[in-house]
């Protein structure tokens, strides 16, 4: 086979000089067979780009370990973070079952308590004694009630909130003073704190003027 024929290099001006335009190798290729002819200048822009290069490779390896570091740093963030959640989740969990058995433990003097008052019945105790064990079986739970931050309302009287009340009707009421208050309660409230878990039903009372009667007749 015939030798292949070597480009010649293309003269372009660089200031005085007449230089050709070398292609620089890159890392990975091989360097000139020879620079043999070359002005000095064009030997010394060849190597201040070559210079260049490397440069730039040392800078993009140093970005990627950057890149490889971030990267590395948000996933341990990330199973740090997820192995946090867990642990409250598990703890949340735990306080609301130690809530859970407290408050059983408090109704075991109410289930007493019923127990007693059962064995009265049973026994032929009169009305009175039967119904003041039924009034401190239910005083016992309520007190139990209060204990966990729950508060019962609604008395009769007092002045109709709708939210705190469910209004099932409006009844007369023979005295200004009782207009918009409740009048009769068929199901208490209860609330912790400021969060109403179940609003009392009630009636509201209602004033009507009486009309006028004519005496003369």
């Amino acid at each position: 086979m015939f030798p292949r024929p070597r480009r010649r290099p293309t003269i372009v001006a660089a200031s005085a000089v007449a230089c050709p335009t070398w292609r620089i190798p890159m890392h990975d290729e091989p360097e000139f067979e020879s620079q043999q002819g070359v002005p000095s200048e064009c030997a010394d822009a060849v190597a201040d780009g070559a210079a260049h290069i490397n440069e730039l490779e040392e800078k993009l390896r140093l970005a990627e370990k950057q890149v490889a570091l971030i990267r590395q740093a948000h996933a341990e963030s990330a199973a740090e973070f997820d192995k946090i959640k867990e642990r409250m989740r598990r703890h949340q969990e735990q306080e609301l079952e130690r809530a859970r058995l407290a408050m059983a433990k408090n109704l075991f003097d109410v289930a007493d308590n019923f127990d007693r008052t059962v064995d009265a019945a049973a026994q032929g105790s009169d009305r009175e004694t039967l119904l003041a064990g039924v009034v401190a079986v239910r005083d016992l739970f309520l007190r139990s009630l209060t204990g966990f931050g729950l508060e019962r309302y609604a008395l009769v009287g007092e002045p109709f909130d709708p939210n705190l009340h469910e209004a099932i009707g409006m009844v007369p009421v023979a005295l200004p003073a009782s207009d918009g208050k409740l009048a009769t309660v068929f199901q208490p409230g209860y609330r912790a704190g400021s969060e109403v878990l179940r609003p009392a039903r009630v009636q509201v009372g209602k004033y009507v003027e009486p009309p006028n009667v004519n005496q003369d007749g």
